[in-house]
């Protein structure tokens, strides 16, 4: 039995266990939740109350509001759920003590990848939607082991420091597996590989590649043309999408396509973190 605080515009989800005899109830206290399945939405506030048992697919929950809920479950959760939040705040204060724009970039690529992944959620059997989170606001991780002088250098990099920005997925790979597994820190280490087998830091061609990492991918990529960093200027929203889209060996035309949709319907628009940035 727990207490639990959501704030308001998270998105959780309720995710199939792998017992089929656990079960979770949940009563809200204060707040606003929206609870989506394949066919119905339902709002629920104070007093309300729901519950999970042998579910067999994901169940998505927007925060409408800062919410306080009881947690009640007949599964060992305290110790899992403690833990887990605090590998998650030393892995944030990591990032940035490093560099602010790597923790600014994480959020933002997590953002972008959420939502391409719900519109391609068919195709993503890879792995769960928390993992799946996890993976994207952590996959930069490694970058604490590049040096402040290459990670903040104003200039262009040589192929020297270069080569030693590529190392980063592998430690961020070496640095989430131990805490979160394999298919996070998987999943992390391949934000970098291209279709084309072009990638580093194991060149995967397009069969090895998972749409959750070729969602990644592209999220990734388009962030970086969208900040201004020390060595470039802001690309707009649209322009970055619109390339993307031309660069099919190295991104998923499926997924490019899903981002400049999401671009010109304006649900991925410019949030409070790029307000200010030169677009160029």
């Amino acid at each position: 039995v727990m207490t639990q605080t959501i704030l308001k515009g998270a998105v959780v989800w309720l995710s199939p266990g792998m017992d089929d005899d656990s079960f979770e109830f949940f009563f809200v206290h204060e707040g606003e939740l929206e609870i989506v399945d394949d066919t119905t939405t339902t709002i629920i506030g104070p007093g309300d109350s729901f519950f999970a048992q042998n579910i067999k697919q994901n169940i998505k929950i927007h925060c409408l509001k800062n919410t306080l809920m009881l947690y009640i479950s007949n599964c060992v959760a305290y110790d899992d759920v403690y833990y887990w939040e605090q590998n998650l705040q030393d892995l944030i204060n990591r990032i940035n003590e490093k560099d602010h724009y790597t923790k600014g970039h994480s959020h933002r690529v997590l953002g972008y990848a959420v939502k391409m992944r719900e519109k391609l959620e068919e195709k993503c059997t890879w792995m769960t939607y928390d993992d799946f989170v996890i993976a994207c606001l952590f996959h930069d991780v490694g970058k604490c082991n590049v040096p402040s002088e290459i990670l903040l250098k104003p200039a262009r990099l040589t192929n020297d420091e270069y080569n030693v920005i590529k190392k980063h997925p592998l430690d961020s790979y070496r640095i989430l597996e131990p805490v979160f597994g394999e298919s996070i820190a998987s999943l992390a280490r391949m934000h970098h590989e291209r279709l084309d087998g072009r990638g580093y830091p194991y060149g995967l061609k397009a069969e090895d590649i998972p749409m959750e990492a070729r969602i990644l991918m592209a999220a990734d990529a388009f962030d970086a043309m969208t900040s201004k960093r020390p060595c470039n200027f802001a690309r707009t929203y649209d322009s970055a999408a619109e390339e993307l889209v031309t660069m099919t060996t190295q991104y998923d035309p499926l997924v490019t396509k899903v981002l400049l949709d999401l671009v010109n319907s304006g649900e991925i628009t410019l949030d409070e973190d790029n307000i200010g940035r030169k677009i160029a």
